[in-house]
Parts: C-alpha cells; structure tokens; sequence
C-alpha cells in the first residue's frame, strides 16, 4: 500500500511542476517562437498544458516512471508515436513536449532542463515515414447567412442577458470572420474606415497572431461604421464586457475562456429552437458561433471565384506586397505577422510534392496553383488559416462561367 501511495505523491508532485512551469511561462510571456514575442495566446498555453498533463500520464502507465525530471527523451518519442496514430495529433502532442522543454531551460522551476524528446528526430521520423499534416475534420456546421440570421432571431427572444453579446459574436463572425476570442476583443481602434469605402479590421487571435482583413461589402462596412460610432473611446471594445449574474462571483467580470463558455452555450439553445442543432446527434454538424467564421469564408470564396486566373495573381501579389509594408511599418510594436509570399510558397510545394526533402514529387514538373487553389488560398488569407486545405472544411468551391481561367 505504501509503495502505491509513494507512486501517486510522485505522480502528483509531476503534475504540480507541470503547472507550476506553465504558470510562469504565461506569466513572463514565455514562446519558443521568435515570432511571437509577445508570448503565445491563453488558447495555446492551455492547449499545451493540457497535452503535458496527458503524457505525464501515458508515461507513467506505460514505463512505471512517475516523475517527470526522470522521464527518457527516447522514450516519449516512442510513446508518442505509439499512442497517437494520426499526424495531426503526434505533431500537437510534439509541439506540446518541446515547448516544455525549452521553457525548461529559462525557468527556475527545474535545477536542470528537462529534456522531453527531439523535436528534430520527431521530424526526420515524420518525413521518413510520409507522415504529413493534414487537417482536422470540422465538427460545426457549415453556415449560411440564412442560418446565422435565423439563429439570431432566436437569440432576440432569448431572456438571456448576454443574447446581445451573442448576437454581436454571429454578426462579427459572419461579416469579418472573427473568431469568439476576436469578437470578445475587437476595438474601435481596431475598425479602420478607408476612403475608398471599404474598412480594413484587425483582428489578434488564435496563436496571438495577428491579421487585418479587408472588408469590401458595403453593409458589412456600415455595420462597423456604426459599431465604432457608438463607442465613446476608441480603445473600448465593441462588445460589452459579460459579468456573472450570481454566485459567489457575482457582479465580477468574466475572463475570456468563461465568456466564450457562455455565449457558446447561449448561442447552442437558440441554435437548438431554430432547428440548427441536435445535441442527441453527436455525428451531425451542428449550429454554433465558429459557424459564422465558415459563412465568412464561403463568402469569401465566392468573391474570388469570380475572378479569373490573372486577377487573382494580381490580388495575391497586391496581398504579399501589403503585408510586407506593414511588417515593416509595425515590426517594432510586437505584432505576431504571418508572411504571405511564405504561405504562398509552402502552398506551391505541397502540390509539387510529397516530400521535397527526399525528393519524391507529386507532379512531373512544377506547376501553378490552379484557379480553385488560388481562391482558397486567398480566403484563408482573410480567415487566419493560411492554409489551402483547411478551408475545404470551411467552404465550397463553385467556379463562376463568368470569368476565363486563363
């Protein structure tokens, strides 16, 4: 009995430096990116704490070793690779260990770096084997403006106090492709109005990175006109601030993580009424407010496909050359940038080939993005993916007849 209780304390104290490490990492706003200099978003932190908490588990059940300063870098690369069969989730679970372990290294939580696994040999295995990221499948339904308007007509009836906060989260969400942590944090500053009546909104979301979209309805553009005409002090945020109705923590204002937790659970009842969302059918898509993002992307898609071939490379050159003006305009205001001519690079190489490194092509000779790839690539511009493939998730392609794709 002893000898069970030993193990357990061992296991708890692991568990213990695990959050005592991450406590200090969002407190000194710690990254292991030279992008991100202002340290990672909450989101990510939490992510990563929570995937140290797993493989301190597995690697205890699997090896008998409870504390973590003795955990075997060979072994966790073993664990991970056996445990998690997918790409997506080795990689995250990757991620996770070396951040802990070059967070290690600057913190006084440890007398000595604790050393999880190399994150170079965790590569070489992934390139080796053809183990290649790929995106997740999406679990919310793929919204149209219909939808989100019939659940904010719901939400209107609701006797919810935050069904204001809600609706605002669909609006932002459909029109600018926010996500709840943007809408939560969107400011007036943030709404520029341009003299060519658009408006261009900047948005700091998931990784704490940063994009500014550029918005060309003309509602959508009086919308935001009247958002930021309301407040009295631009550094205001556009969304009223939720606060706990009762309870102890009554009257007290609601971190980010809680309001996104109630306005999701505000959102799902009304999205329920309107027909939108089936809790019982936990294998159908339902309604919520991440499903606004996949209204903005699709509208978004929409746009560019009516494009021809040359127009959208002209966009797409117009797009890296702006974004490298900003970065260099802002590059000492500790903004987190996403370089487009990179992401259009990358996207070039994964449909040329399978693994570059080893010299296995895809094509016989090297080729464009077709016109399809270009509008998704666009649009995942505006929506903060940066990724051709992830917005298949997010939308749909219909090619316009209207253009040649020359």
């Amino acid at each position: 009995m002893g000898k069970t209780v030993t193990k357990e304390k061992r296991l708890q104290k692991s568990h213990e430096r695990v959050d005592k490490l991450f406590n200090w990492a969002e407190n000194e706003k710690f990254s292991n990116s030279r992008k991100k200099k202002n340290g990672l978003s909450k989101t990510s932190y939490t992510g990563y704490r929570e995937k140290m908490h797993a493989l301190v588990n597995k690697y205890s059940e699997k090896f008998g070793e409870y504390e973590i300063v003795k955990f075997e870098k060979e072994k966790m690369m073993q664990l991970i690779r056996e445990e998690f069969t997918n790409s997506f989730t080795q990689k995250a679970y990757t991620h996770a260990a070396d951040f802990f372990t070059k967070a290690s290294t600057q913190s006084t939580v440890f007398k000595a770096p604790v050393v999880l696994l190399d994150k170079r040999k965790m590569e070489e295995y992934w390139q080796t084997n053809g183990i290649y990221r790929r995106a997740k499948d999406s679990t919310v339904l793929k919204a149209t403006h219909d939808d989100c308007k019939a659940v904010i007509e719901e939400l209107k009836q609701s006797h919810s106090p935050y069904k204001s906060q809600a609706i605002l989260a669909i609006e932002l969400g459909r029109r600018i492709g926010s996500r709840i942590e943007g809408a939560l944090s969107l400011r007036g500053k943030d709404i520029v109005l341009n003299t060519d009546g658009t408006a261009t909104v900047h948005l700091n979301e998931k990784g704490n990175l940063d994009r500014w979209v550029r918005i060309t309805n003309p509602e959508d553009v009086l919308y935001l006109e009247k958002l930021k005409g309301r407040l009295k002090k631009q550094d205001q945020t556009v969304m009223n601030p939720l606060h706990y109705r009762s309870g102890i923590h009554a009257t007290n204002l609601m971190n980010q993580d809680k309001a996104a937790e109630r306005l999701a659970k505000v959102t799902q009842s009304a999205a329920i009424r309107a027909g939108l969302s089936n809790p019982a059918r936990k294998d159908e898509a339902g309604f919520s407010i991440h499903s606004a993002r996949k209204t903005f992307c699709q509208t978004q898609v929409d746009h560019y496909s009516e494009m021809s071939k040359r127009e959208l490379h002209g966009e797409l050159d117009r797009r890296i050359e702006e974004q490298e003006k900003r970065i260099e305009r802002l590059e000492k205001e500790n903004y987190s940038f996403t370089s487009f001519r990179e992401k259009y690079q990358a996207a070039l190489e994964r449909v040329n080939w399978v693994n570059k490194a080893q010299g296995i092509r895809r094509t016989t000779k090297e080729r464009d993005l077709n016109h399809k790839e270009l509008c998704l690539l666009l649009a995942s511009f505006d929506s903060g993916h940066f990724r051709v493939d992830i917005l298949r998730f997010y939308s749909q392609y219909f090619p316009a007849t209207k253009k040649p794709r020359d």
